[in-house]
């Protein structure tokens, strides 16, 4: 009589691990791909970068933990397109050299600034990309959100060259 206790009482553990404990769980969308994440960061800049980063984590179900990198590197961002602004309407950009133009200088540092993000959250979100990877799951067109997006970057990168246009007419 006592094994067939112990008997029901490891049945009924045994079964209590074989049912999924993750069918109420909300299942994550898929992200988009990383080479488009990739290729946004690359040419459409930090707006649009952060834009599709910011998307991918909320597909992963993780934008509370994540939305914070996207929001400092775009106001630390906007801080300085409106100093470029300024600085460029006053005439008082530094001198680089012959080698490298202010303007060049401010594309190049906002290119490796969006890679970097890009960077920072393919690696907060790699583990997502893996296994949609290994379920065969095929990413979604984000080619909608990277143009919106890159429209976006457009208007407010031109909007705050703007504002530093106006602070420096004084």
């Amino acid at each position: 009589m006592h094994e067939d206790v112990t008997r029901g009482e490891s049945a009924s553990r045994l079964d209590s691990l074989l049912e999924p404990s993750l069918a109420t769980a909300k299942a994550s969308e898929p992200l988009f791909s990383v080479r488009a994440n990739f290729l946004l960061a690359f040419f459409g800049g930090i707006y649009a970068s952060a834009i599709l980063c910011s998307l991918n984590s909320k597909r992963a179900g993780r934008l509370a933990r994540d939305v914070w990198i996207p929001i400092v590197v775009c106001v630390a961002y906007s801080a300085f397109i409106v100093w470029y602004g300024r600085a460029f309407f006053t005439e008082t950009l530094p001198d680089l050299g012959e080698w490298l133009t202010p303007k060049e200088a401010a594309r190049y540092l906002a290119r490796i600034v969006a890679l970097g993000m890009f960077g920072v959250m393919y690696l907060r979100l790699r583990e997502h990309f893996k296994v949609q990877a290994l379920n065969g799951i095929e990413p979604p067109n984000p080619w909608p959100w990277a143009l919106g997006s890159i429209g976006i970057s457009i208007v407010l990168s031109i909007a705050l060259f703007g504002i530093g246009w106006a602070l420096s007419v004084e």
